[in-house]
């Protein structure tokens, strides 16, 4: 095992955060470096999530914002962790805009929150690993099949390739 420094402006958030889940504060960093290069201002409208989740879905109702747009917006993905609309409203965002997961102390809260809960859906199927929850955390639990293979081994390697080229430093 070998000890990785966190290095991002937003370290001592980051390390907050991620204790507060009980999560590796360098496998969070190594999310952001992956998700969004650090860019705190990184979004991405997902057409595919929105045809497949949102689209039919009743939107939550939130004030100024219209349906419409709470529609678009739960199918963009937000900040440091890139924090999916529609994950930041299940998991308790209750904010007017969802754009305020850009701010960092917003973003990397819920992105631990999910990739938290995430964690906790893995091992009620006795699944474990950090490559596993990677690939969950950016496809969905249900990228990680039930033998723990996953459907998208590109981005848990992305995350390991941030992390030095090993998944040791989480040890």
């Amino acid at each position: 095992m070998r000890t990785m420094v966190i290095e991002s402006p937003h370290r001592a958030l980051i390390e907050r955060c991620a204790m507060r889940y009980d999560l590796p504060p360098v496998l969070v960093a190594g999310i952001i470096e992956v998700e969004s290069g650090g860019d705190t201002w990184a979004v991405r409208y997902e057409e595919g999530f929105y045809d497949r989740y949102v689209r039919i879905a009743e939107p939550f109702t939130v004030i100024p914002c219209t349906k419409a747009t709470e529609r678009r917006l739960c199918a963009t993905s937000f900040g440091l962790m890139q924090v999916m609309g529609q994950v930041a409203r299940e998991r308790g965002f209750k904010g007017p805009f969802l754009t305020q997961l850009c701010d960092p102390e917003l973003g990397i809260e819920y992105g631990c929150r999910h990739l938290a809960w995430t964690a906790k859906r893995l091992a009620a199927k006795r699944i474990t690993g950090y490559a596993a929850l990677c690939a969950a955390y950016n496809g969905g639990v249900g990228a990680v099949f039930n033998d723990g293979r996953v459907s998208n081994p590109e981005y848990p390697a992305k995350v390991r390739t941030a992390l030095g080229g090993s998944w040791d430093v989480l040890a």
